[in-house]
């Protein structure tokens, strides 16, 4: 069952002159707070799953060589042609700039296409294999290739992707048999978190299905910087 998390309206609290517009105000940032205690309190109650064993080379950001030494860890396990995971891969850009130095951000390969994920009975998306091909061979410049599959994803193809692989010189690893056993390899890792769905974040271990609000993620990743520094 995917995990719910309530919706919280985070905004800014302008001054106001009169009474009511105060009380107002402070009604709402009463509110606003209530909601973010119970969003954290929900995030307490579900299980710490830890993190993938094996590190993936592949990263959004990276703040500390250990990955778990960051005080945020999110392990994100997506598929180029899911659009919930552009959508969830702009969230997590956004995360990156905004505690630069105070987060890791790990990507893992689960397309949803039997072709490289055996746990899939028929394809929802034909080119995410191919497109998680392409990015394996690039893990020095993954972000950009991430951003750039995802901005065209309406376009993927075998000609589009096999292009990006003929412009930075990687045919042969893109068409190598071993790198479609790694990308296997990757797409296995996510069975004992027992990945239903794209996108699904492990967010310091704890499992959310589908893409969270910014502003629920900003209140959760706020709490464990200021657990870190305690």
């Amino acid at each position: 069952r995917p995990t719910i998390i309530p919706i919280i309206s985070v905004g800014v609290l302008f001054a106001a002159t009169s009474v009511g517009a105060y009380m107002y105000t402070a009604e709402k940032a009463q509110k606003n707070e209530a909601l973010a205690t119970s969003l954290i309190q929900q995030f307490d109650s579900l299980p710490d799953l830890g993190a993938p064993a094996e590190q993936s080379m592949f990263r959004l950001v990276s703040s500390t060589e250990d990955f778990q030494a960051a005080p945020i860890q999110v392990t994100k396990f997506s598929d180029f042609q899911c659009p919930a995971c552009k959508a969830m891969s702009e969230q997590l850009h956004k995360a990156a700039r905004q505690y630069k130095g105070q987060i890791n951000i790990q990507y893992m390969f689960y397309p949803l296409d039997p072709a490289c994920n055996p746990t899939m009975e028929r394809s929802l998306h034909p080119f995410a294999c191919k497109a998680a091909y392409l990015a394996y061979c690039l893990p020095e410049k993954f972000s950009e290739i991430e951003n750039e599959l995802f901005s065209n994803q309406d376009s993927l193809s075998d000609s589009f992707i096999e292009g990006i692989a003929k412009r930075e010189k990687v045919v042969d690893c893109y068409k190598a048999e071993d790198t479609k056993e790694k990308v296997k390899a990757i797409v296995s890792s996510a069975a004992p978190f027992n990945i239903r769905s794209t996108p699904t974040v492990l967010l310091n271990g704890v499992k959310i299905e589908g893409v969270l609000p910014f502003n629920q993620l900003q209140v959760l990743m706020d709490e464990l910087v200021t657990r870190s520094i305690k």
